[in-house]
């Protein structure tokens, strides 16, 4: 251990960073030292003990600083809950005043809720101490990530009150990040852990008396190098070759011929394998690595059964398939060489209380996407990585078609469906069904997409419209498998919103960017009409600008669509391309005849929400084919004041430069789009979702004062020096310098307070020349 701050006084707060690289044991340690600390509260000391493990394979909160804080303030909430009345109090008038479910309500903000956790803290460390264990940091994303997390640890440690309870923190972390200055203490696990391994080791082989008696347990443990991880898979191959009858001299030539790095261990582990079993591997790998979850164990049976290729099969066929009634769970460990586990994590809050399949480590899946070992088991030349990728999702697409193709489900009427969704029958009896009626569009958008067409059978198979009717049927009533799932799997929750009404397969080829199937939908190879529209208004068109598919669009518009066609709020194609920033769709959009200042039922322009969409290309664009820029929507704003909203400081000086008039007032509003399914879709993974929402309320405002009440200086800046005057007050509002004052922008006053000075300077001038 070395301390960084050697010969300080005990310290009120500490701060562990224990690091080591990828299997040293990091994780391990960290959850004895949890262990060890829970015990505290049964001797009587109740330390208060939050913990957080971020996981790259797990679900979106599992591996975010969201994720992190939501956690923390639910244990705090869990085990201090006086703590967070105020917090608690605000959630519930939120609700109130919003009128919005519980789930929205509680979608707060990651600033707020970092405030909550450090008042929180502040409270409970008044009472007992505190313990805040985070493992694997390296695992919330980037370094920076990472970092801003240290950011924040430290400055609830700069925050403890002298008078209180200590605070201790400890985080572990793979060594390359660069978070040396920022604790007291650090623990190097792989320069200390020599020990612990041994002990190990000694352990696992005690049940063979011949292992404990021999050199063995030496041996690995000094070939381990600090490596915990490669000393547990080196005893299972040893336990595997006393198995097999093996001698001493055999394992003692394993060991040293088994290389030290764990890239190179994996590698040779997958070198052993054989012709039959490598194929099966690899599409087991495929799902680990790319599937939308984790997998169930009857989930993934069936998904290696199945498989992308092959006719259409009924459910018998594929019972008597040679793996079908193998041990699963026994079978991917195998095959798998004991890189794949099988766990319950969920179980507690599962209905069916199935067991998971995960890697043992995330250094497997860093293996085999980062270091080749995916792709050096296919067959022909190395595939680079986003051919793996590709050809994973094209698997996975055509193996979730497959399924919901089978005959047993396609000849099911939709009510039955529904009822055997209502009473879990229809998880027991199709445990693939679920994600594959969720998830193969997602794979099909992501992979080759070449034969998509008869894989899906269209025309001829009704698969797709019937796939409609169960998805939007048995999904939108959200029962309590499914709301468990939702709740789990927060990154895929967009999934699972059921697509707009009166779609067609024109529709859902333009949101996925499928061409071929689109041009196999359209004219004159299809009967697809090309402007159909669905219950928005809203024709093929519009969803491939919103995504940007430029050759989508560019086919649509070839087939006859039209640029100009409107849905039910009056937007157009080009609103949605300008929103998204789309500058090339635009372009073609324009060229094919869409009004550059067509107005929708709100009066907002492409050049709105372009400026709202915060791209400066598609601005310009709109620009140079005659926007205007002084364009005004109902409530009097203009597209500088959509740019000032979301504080995009280049599309302001680009419009102020396009000659946007700054000395005028607006009447403040509340704006939400009609958005169906789809669209909310693509905000939420563009993360420009809250871009509807602008002002509530009836006050009257300016460029300049919305600017202020934002807080942003140098749009201030840019605005006052195009002439904004800080002496204009709108109607019904306050002037630019009394709201600074009222926000306590200090920085603000002082701007505004030098040049209302240089205005009233002007003012007396030119009313004395004027009196000359």
């Amino acid at each position: 251990m070395k301390n960084t701050n050697a010969g300080a006084a005990a310290p009120r707060v500490c701060s562990v960073w224990v690091k080591g690289i990828a299997g040293a044991g990091k994780s391990t340690l960290l959850r004895h030292a949890l262990g060890r600390i829970k015990a505290l509260h049964s001797a009587g000391e109740a330390p208060l003990v939050l913990d957080f493990f971020f996981d790259r394979q797990g679900d979106a909160l599992q591996k975010s600083t969201l994720g992190l804080f939501r956690s923390l303030l639910h244990q705090v909430l869990t085990w201090a809950p006086r703590t967070l009345a105020a917090f608690v109090d605000a959630f519930r008038q939120r609700s109130a005043a919003e009128k919005t479910p519980p789930d929205d309500a509680a979608k707060w903000p990651e600033g707020d809720l970092k405030a909550a956790l450090r008042s929180s803290l502040a409270a409970a460390l008044q009472e007992r101490p505190v313990w805040l264990l985070v493992d694997a940091l390296d695992e919330s994303g980037d370094e920076a990530t990472a970092v801003g997390i240290v950011d924040e640890f430290k400055a609830l440690l700069d925050g403890v009150s002298a008078d209180g309870f200590p605070l201790r923190i400890i985080l572990t972390a793979r060594q390359h990040l660069k978070l040396d200055s920022e604790y007291r203490f650090e623990v190097a696990v792989q320069s200390n852990n020599a020990a612990d391994i041994a002990a190990f080791v000694a352990a696992r082989l005690s049940t063979d008396p011949f292992l404990k008696e021999s050199i063995i347990g030496e041996l690995i443990t000094k070939r381990a190098g600090g490596l915990f991880l490669w000393a547990a898979l080196v005893v299972d191959k040893v336990h595997a070759m006393r198995r097999a009858s093996k001698g001493l001299r055999s394992i003692q030539r394993m060991i040293h011929d088994t290389p030290a790095k764990l890239a190179a261990l994996y590698r040779q582990m997958l070198d052993e394998l054989t012709a039959e079993e490598r194929p099966l591997t690899r599409k087991l790998f495929q799902w680990m690595c790319f599937a939308k979850r984790p997998l169930k164990v009857d989930e993934l049976k069936w998904a290696l059964i199945v498989g992308a290729e092959g006719l259409i099969e009924s459910c018998t066929q594929f019972e008597d398939h040679d793996e079908f009634d193998s041990d699963m769970a026994t079978r991917i460990v195998y095959i798998s060489r004991g890189l794949v586990k099988t766990e319950s994590e969920w179980a507690d809050s599962s209905p069916s209380a199935q067991h998971f399949v995960r890697f043992i480590h995330q250094s497997v899946v860093d293996f085999l996407l980062r270091e080749g070992g995916l792709a050096s088991m296919h067959d022909g030349p190395t595939l680079a990585s986003a051919d793996i990728a590709q050809h994973a999702h094209y698997q996975l697409s055509r193996t979730c078609i497959r399924y919901l193709r089978m005959k047993k489900i396609a000849q099911l009427p939709a009510e039955t469906l529904q009822e055997w969704a209502e009473s879990g029958t229809l998880w027991s009896t199709f445990p693939l069904f679920e994600y594959a009626s969720v998830a193969w569009p997602s794979h099909t958008q992501r992979g080759y997409q070449h034969r998509l067409v008869s894989s899906m059978g269209w025309p001829s198979d009704p698969f797709f419209n019937r796939w409609l009717r169960i998805y939007c049927r048995v999904w939108s009533r959200k029962l309590p498998h499914i709301r468990w799932i939702m709740d789990k799997i927060k990154e895929c929750s967009f999934l699972f919103r059921c697509p707009p009404e009166n779609i067609n397969v024109g529709h859902f080829a333009a949101q996925h960017g499928l061409t071929e199937l689109l041009l196999e939908a359209l004219p004159p190879r299809g009967r697809v009409a090309v402007d159909t529209r669905n219950n928005f208004g809203r024709t093929p068109l519009f969803y491939a600008a919103l995504n940007g598919y430029g050759r989508l669009v560019a086919a649509l518009l070839n087939a006859g669509a039209d640029p100009c066609v409107r849905d039910h709020r009056g937007r157009d194609a080009l609103s949605f391309a300008a929103q998204f920033g789309h500058a090339d769709v635009a372009s073609d959009l324009l060229s094919k005849g869409a009004g550059v200042n067509a107005r929708d039922s709100a009066g907002i322009t492409a050049l709105h929400w372009a400026a709202l969409g915060q791209d400066q290309d598609t601005m310009r664009l709109l620009l140079r084919r005659g926007a205007d820029v002084g364009a005004k929507a109902r409530n009097g704003s203009t597209p500088l004041e959509w740019a000032i909203v979301v504080g995009h400081e280049a599309g302001v000086a680009t419009l102020l430069a396009a000659g946007s008039a700054v000395n005028y007032s607006y009447r403040e509003w509340s704006f939400t789009d009609s958005l169906d399914s789809w669209v909310n879709c693509v905000c939420e993974e563009k993360g420009t979702l809250d871009i509807y929402f602008i002002d509530r309320g009836t006050r009257m405002w300016t460029p300049l004062s919305l600017a202020v009440r934002k807080g942003i200086v140098a749009i201030v800046k840019l605005l006052l020096d195009k002439g904004a005057s800080p002496d204009l007050a709108a109607e019904s509002g306050s002037l630019p310098l009394s709201l600074a004052r009222e926000l306590g922008n200090e920085e603000m006053i002082s701007l505004l307070e030098a040049r209302a000075s240089k205005s009233k300077e002007l003012s007396i001038m030119l009313g004395s020349n004027a009196t000359m």
